[in-house]
Order: C-alpha cells, then sequence, then structure tokens
C-alpha cells in the first residue's frame, strides 16, 4: 500500500512543478481546440478525480488492501485532468493558460497533501503541501475540483479578473494613505514625559529597563502639514488610474465570446502585465508618502512612471475600442497629465 501511496505521491509532485510553468510545446494548435470537448473533459476527470479522492481517502485511512488499486484510478484521474489542462493552446491567451495551470495545480497540491498525510515516512514538503489532517485534506480536493470547472475559458474575462484584483491592492493603498491623512487631521497629544515618573516622586535610573523600548508598532501614521497638499494630490492620481483600470475592465467585459484575433488576446495580456507594474510603483509610492518629511523628488519619479505606463495602456488601446473609449481615454491623459505636473510644481 505504501508504495502505491508514494508512487502517487511523485507523480502529483512532478505534475505540480509542470503546471507552474508555461510550456507551448505541451498545447494543442488553436484550430483543433474544441471548448465544448475541453470543458466535458474538465468535468469528468474532476468529478472522477473527487469521487476518487473520497475512496482512497477512507481506504488509506482503514489501511485497506483496496488501496493500491483506488490509487491506479487516482493516477488515471489525475493524469488525465492535467494532461487535459496542457493541451489548452497558448493561442488562447497567457491570462487564460495561467488561470487554469494555476487552478489545476492547486487541485494537485491539495491532493499531494492528502497522499502525504498516509504515506510511512511524510516528505518534507513546502509550506502550502504540508498536512492539515486527511478529512480536511481531502475536503479541500473536492472543494478545488469544483473550482477548476468554473474557470472561464476567456482570455478577456480572466484578464479582467486579474485586473480587477490589482485594483483591490489600489483601494487599499489608498485606504492607508488617507487614514494617515485623517489621522493628520487630529493629531495625537504631546507625550507626558513624566508618566513613568514613580508616584511616589521617584525616578527610575536603570537603562537598561524595558519601558525604554516599549514602543507601539500598531501606533497611527500621520503626514506632516507641509505634505498633506503634495499627498492629495497623489490620492487623486490614484484614483484616476483607478477608473482607467475599471474602465479596461468594462472593456474586457463587453468582449465578444469567441476567441479574439491574436493581437487582441495579445493587447489583453499586456493590459495586465502593465496593471502589475502599475501597482509594483504603489508600493514604492506608499513608501514614500508614509516617511515624512515625503521625498519629492522620489515621489514624482514613482508618478511619472505611473502617467507613463497608463499612457502607453491607453495608446496600445485605441485599437481596439471604439470611439467614445478612445474619447475618454484621451479626457483621462489630460487629467493624470494634469495631476502630475500640478504635484511637480509643489
Amino acid at each position: 500500500m505504501d508504495a502505491a501511496l508514494n508512487t502517487l505521491l511523485d507523480l502529483a509532485l512532478a505534475y505540480i512543478a509542470d503546471l507552474r510553468q508555461l510550456n507551448p510545446a505541451t498545447g494543442s494548435s488553436l484550430q483543433s481546440f474544441k471548448e465544448q470537448d475541453f470543458k466535458a473533459e474538465i468535468e469528468k476527470s474532476a468529478t472522477l478525480l473527487s469521487h476518487t479522492t473520497t475512496r482512497l481517502a477512507l481506504s488509506a485511512n482503514g489501511k485497506s488492501r483496496e488501496t493500491a488499486s483506488i490509487c491506479e484510478t487516482a493516477k488515471q484521474a489525475l493524469t488525465h485532468l492535467v494532461a487535459t489542462v496542457e493541451s489548452v493552446p497558448l493561442g488562447l491567451g497567457r491570462n487564460v493558460t495561467k488561470r487554469l495551470r494555476s487552478a489545476t495545480s492547486t487541485v494537485v497540491v491539495s491532493f499531494a497533501t492528502l497522499l502525504n498525510t498516509f504515506v510511512e515516512h511524510p516528505r518534507d514538503l513546502e509550506a502550502n503541501l504540508r498536512a492539515a489532517g486527511y478529512l480536511t485534506s481531502t475536503g479541500r480536493v473536492w472543494d478545488n475540483c469544483e473550482l477548476i470547472k468554473a474557470v472561464p475559458l476567456s482570455n478577456a474575462i480572466c484578464c479582467k479578473l486579474a485586473i480587477e484584483a490589482d485594483i483591490k491592492i489600489f483601494d487599499d493603498v489608498a485606504a492607508e494613505i488617507q487614514t494617515s491623512l485623517d489621522n493628520s487631521a487630529d493629531q495625537a497629544k504631546p507625550i507626558d514625559n513624566d508618566a513613568d515618573a514613580d508616584v511616589d516622586g521617584g525616578t527610575n535610573d536603570d537603562e537598561g529597563d524595558d519601558d525604554d523600548f516599549d514602543f507601539d508598532f500598531d501606533e497611527p501614521t500621520f503626514i506632516a502639514p507641509e505634505d498633506r497638499e503634495i499627498v492629495q494630490q497623489t490620492l487623486k492620481l490614484f484614483n484616476s488610474s483607478k477608473m482607467l483600470l475599471k474602465k479596461f475592465t468594462k472593456i474586457l467585459a463587453q468582449t465578444p465570446p469567441s476567441v479574439p484575433a491574436t493581437d487582441t488576446i495579445e493587447w489583453m495580456d499586456s493590459l495586465v502585465d502593465k496593471t502589475s507594474a502599475l501597482v509594483s510603483q504603489l508600493d514604492e509610492i506608499s513608501s514614500v508618502l508614509l516617511i515624512s518629511p515625503v521625498d519629492r523628488p522620489g515621489l514624482v519619479e514613482s508618478l511619472e512612471a505611473i502617467v507613463e505606463l497608463a499612457s502607453d495602456m491607453m495608446t496600445a488601446s485605441k485599437a481596439h475600442v471604439d470611439t467614445a473609449a478612445a474619447t475618454w481615454f484621451g479626457l483621462c491623459g489630460t487629467q493624470l497629465h494634469k495631476v502630475l505636473e500640478s504635484v511637480r510644481t509643489m
């Protein structure tokens, strides 16, 4: 029984490594790919793996002789699921391929975690593969098998989902900075330097006293009065950038379900790449803004990078959108440059 479980675990770990990289050699041609057939195969193999996982968990936990034969059934289901996903042509789009492979990897990870609870010598797996009990691990396989069935087979929708996830990061960063601005409106009370004095009027001369190092790491941050205006302008630029990203999600949501032309698919994927680059700039900006005094040259440099990325996205998109959207891009670009110029002159 243990040999069969270990063999299956080795296979699962190999599949995880394969799924984490895009390999054009494994994909079928775009012309031969049939969406309905693909969905049917995913449904069939994911359902079989889910059902077989239940049987395997019960059998292995009870150390049944049937475990080895159930492992063989599980191997077939797992192999078919992975092979089906790896057959997806990259011509469908990088983001839909990435999401499918990621979802499949999650299924296999949960399955490997389950197997690792039953082998005589559990492997020293990475953090997200460590055992969580066979009942919990079995439930995760069920859940993940259902999730993979729901992955949209549309690059436009997958790109939309990726950009929406990054919009949430925009919201979190903006909220953090706004909170610091709000805190600044009601500055903290001055520290009472006598608060630590002994009640009898004595003092504490012990240089090693822990109170000297009693910092509150949850203490709210504040924006200095001289920096408030530049921070407010930065938030305006954040908001304009976020509105642009939301505009792209609406455009992507309206994309026809048929597979777009190659240049359109490449444009969609580029939107996700540039959005990720925008988020990277956000991290730098938030670090600059929350340290007083604000490094203004550094802030301007990061804001210029955001405006440049946003402008590139709008320029590249004009060939893929209608006149109304192109006009909207023009207004958005004007607003972004206006805010940037106001920050430069502060």
